[in-house]
């Protein structure tokens, strides 16, 4: 079970903690994409994803639509959610790929983090995300 609270930071980022079942705290430093401008730039451009950082896609109603990787040189997994759980993940997506990554439901948030970062934390569909304080 992996479960994630999100609250306000400094700097206009928001933090992200993910507790796995093996009791692990983490915590992800992540800038919000909320608009369409910022969520068509999305991490493109981006030399590196340290990890422990990353970036939340909101969106205002439940979609399916899909990811690139255009212009984006590092990889990238992407935890699709919806309904406090992680109902889809691509991992380690390819940089600079243009094929479209089409999540396996549709999805209210998407988190981008480092690629094999799902792999390395133990982070599953159906895991719970709690996304109420955004």
């Amino acid at each position: 079970l992996v479960v994630a609270s999100f609250g306000c930071c400094q700097g206009g980022r928001d933090t992200v903690t993910i507790t796995s079942s093996s009791g692990e705290n983490l915590k992800i430093s992540v800038e919000i994409a909320d608009t369409p401008q910022k969520r068509e730039r999305g991490l493109m451009f981006r030399e590196s994803v340290p990890e422990g950082t990353g970036m939340l896609f909101i969106f205002s109603e439940e979609v399916q639509s899909p990811f690139w990787m255009k212009d984006t040189p590092v990889a990238l997994d992407l935890l699709f959610i919806r309904e406090g759980r992680i109902v889809s993940i691509i991992e380690d997506a390819v940089p600079y790929s243009e094929d479209l990554l089409m999540p396996a439901s549709t999805y209210t948030t998407v988190l981008e983090v480092p690629g094999g970062y799902s792999a390395r934390h133990d982070i599953h569909v159906g895991n719970n995300v709690n996304t109420t304080s955004l």
